[in-house]
């Protein structure tokens, strides 16, 4: 595959006065699969939206990866 694969460090996000992520880190793993699963709400899609570099939080900065 080649390339820096995306990379979460310490991402945390409110709505509503409600933490919807509280401090994610997470590395993908070039060659696995990963799957989020979770109930609605929970922060599924923000997850998604910031690894693949198309969302950004105030407070987190990009990551080698993002922005495909």
């Amino acid at each position: 595959m080649g390339g820096a694969l995306p990379e979460l460090r310490e991402v945390s996000f409110s709505a509503r006065n409600t933490d919807i992520l509280q401090s994610i880190s997470y590395c993908y793993e070039e060659g696995k699969t990963t799957a989020l699963t979770g109930a609605s709400g929970s922060g599924k899609n923000i997850m998604l939206k910031v690894s693949a570099g198309f969302s950004s939080l105030p407070g987190n900065r990009p990551l080698p990866g993002a922005g495909y």
